[in-house]
């Protein structure tokens, strides 16, 4: 019986009570610094659960509870609920209807020899952990097992309410729903679906966790059925899929880059997804595949599955991914089938290059002006292969700006000490920049401006004189990788110059 067990006077939670404390007393700090009162809520809605026994051990005063003091105290709480100063308005709400109340005065503990033998046990239990933790996926696909198996969403909340069930289904559907997309290029659509590549579902995460990135797919969980449906179609799901799988693969989108949705990436990112949400909009038609209310949420198909399914017929409601596959509905104006070309396979030895520069390290600080942030923007937005003119000329502008802004938050003028005629141009900026680092450091740096000012044959990409000629010489270009190489000198002067 419950009321036969004494609390350990001496329990090391019991840090705060005095060690000839009185029942009461015990058991009001377990309430107030245990989150005693969170484990009776547990118990009222899912039961009393037997897996860990308590233990207790014989002593003058009767039978000591050595292991499960809190379990204990919160027990006799139920029972008693004036023994928990402070609490008992809410315990008594809590326990007034509790059909299984009496049955609670009796449980079963286990009877240690000794305070020793105990000890080693308690010991056992708190300072090692040989079960193995379930990492966050495990845990989304026990829930999404309950719903294939045909439980409603409402029914699991029911069953577990003390879980943030809807939450897990969420993720299961998600991370369901990318993994099944066919890429055209075989090699990344392995990537995507390697469950034990913890750095694409903690990307992902990023963004299905995210508010933006869920009204841009209109990504919504049924609470009937447990299933997410989108707003956008399966063809232009796997677009948007393929968009950050190899993003993520190539290490351009990270947990780094798309830690805030107020990130220059995040950002970005939005802006080329709401594009292909756009175009997918006005491409539909009555060919495209369009799934109404089932949801999705199943697992990826299998090797032997029919990874190809026949469009479907259109109909109303909304649309979700359900299994998303590229090469399903492609079709040519004539109706027949058209195969998505066959992309090139990375190169195995090196990791392919971000398609945008690398900037994940550059926070612009909220005092400098709101200029340095859009152009530091359009910097993350703008493709090198695709801009390497524009880019480099941005390049040079926001060298510049993010000098001038520098000088300006340490309170001094560039003007003052370096000019022609009145104006401060970028060599000006620099030859500061040299005199600062000079006198303040940091020195490593030093050497990096005075590269960018030198113009040597050997370092010419990254000059002043050749961020000078991009800007001003009609017969001067850029290319790639130009923009690669002055971003890879400048960028550490960048970083200096930007930190908070």
């Amino acid at each position: 019986m419950i009321d036969t067990l004494v609390l350990d006077k001496r329990n090391v939670r019991l840090t705060a009570t005095p060690v000839g404390a009185i029942e009461t007393d015990i058991i009001a700090d377990l309430f107030k610094n245990e989150q005693a009162f969170s484990l009776l809520e547990a118990i009222v809605k899912v039961g009393y659960l037997t897996h860990e026994v308590p233990i207790v051990v014989h002593r003058r005063e009767g039978l000591v509870v050595a292991e499960g003091n809190r379990r204990v105290a919160v027990l006799k709480a139920i029972q008693n609920p004036y023994l928990a100063a402070g609490y008992e308005t809410r315990i008594l709400r809590l326990v007034r209807d509790l059909p299984n109340r009496d049955n609670l005065k009796k449980i079963t503990v286990k009877v240690a020899p000794s305070r020793d033998d105990a000890d080693q046990l308690i010991a056992a239990l708190h300072t090692s952990n040989p079960r193995r933790a379930w990492n966050p996926d495990r845990q989304a696909d026990f829930f999404q097992a309950q719903v294939d198996a045909g439980r409603t969403l409402a029914e699991l909340k029911q069953r577990y309410p003390t879980v943030e069930v809807g939450k897990f289904v969420f993720r299961a559907n998600f991370l369901n729903a990318f993994r099944s997309v066919e890429f055209a290029d075989s090699s990344l659509t392995d990537y995507a679906r390697d469950k034990s590549n913890r750095r694409i579902t903690a990307t992902l995460a990023r963004l299905y966790e995210s508010s933006p990135f869920q009204a841009l797919l209109g990504l919504k969980l049924d609470e009937v059925s447990g299933r997410l449906q989108m707003t956008v179609d399966a063809r232009t799901f796997a677009k948007i899929a393929e968009v950050i799988a190899n993003g993520i693969r190539e290490g351009d989108l990270t947990t780094r880059t798309l830690n805030k949705t107020t990130s220059p990436r995040y950002e970005s990112l939005l802006e080329e997804l709401e594009e292909i949400r756009n175009l997918g909009m006005v491409g539909n038609d009555d060919s495209e595949e369009n799934i109404g209310d089932e949801g999705i949420g199943s697992s990826p198909t299998n090797s032997d599955s029919d990874t190809n399914p026949e469009p479907k017929k259109k109909r109303s409601g909304r649309r979700d991914a359900g299994t998303p596959n590229p090469k399903a509905g492609d079709e040519a104006e004539s109706g027949s089938k058209v195969s998505p070309p066959e992309s090139p396979k990375p190169n195995p030895r090196r990791p392919a290059r971000s398609a945008v520069l690398e900037t994940s390290q550059l926070v612009v600080p909220p005092t400098y002006p709101e200029a340095i942030k859009k152009i530091l923007f359009e910097l993350t937005k703008l493709q090198v292969e695709k801009f390497p003119n524009a880019i480099f000329d941005l390049m040079r502008t926001f060298l510049e700006k993010v000098i001038k802004a520098y000088a300006d938050s340490l309170g001094e003028d560039i003007r003052q000490t370096h000019n022609q005629r009145g104006y401060v141009y970028l060599s000006h900026c620099l030859d500061w920049l040299d005199d600062h680092y000079e006198k303040n450091g940091p020195r490593q740096l030093i050497q990096v401006v005075r590269k960018v000012k030198g113009g040597k044959l050997n370092g010419y990409i990254a000059s002043q004189d050749h961020l000078n000629a991009i800007n001003h010489n009609h017969e001067i270009f850029a290319t790639p990788s130009d923009v690669r190489e002055c971003w890879d000198v400048i960028s550490s002067i960048l970083r200096e110059i930007l930190k908070p």
